[in-house]
């Protein structure tokens, strides 16, 4: 697994839901071994972008969307 720092996990979230460098955001879902990207909905200014992101929607509900990594 891949271990950082708060400080740099806490940049590194907020890069991947800008949404702006889908090439970073695939690295990182290998990198850091996640599987699923689970989202309040109410946390997030805009919707993954699922195609470019690699996504595919697991589970929706009013409340949560839970994406898996292709």
């Amino acid at each position: 697994g891949m271990i950082v720092e708060s400080a740099d996990l806490y940049q590194t979230m907020k890069n991947f839901f800008e949404q702006n460098d889908f090439s970073y955001n695939r690295k990182f879902l290998e990198k850091a071994s996640i599987d699923y990207v689970y989202i309040a909905k109410n946390e997030i200014d805009k919707p993954l972008d699922m195609k470019n992101n690699g996504l595919d929607i697991f589970f929706e509900n009013n409340e949560v969307i839970i994406y898996k990594v292709l």
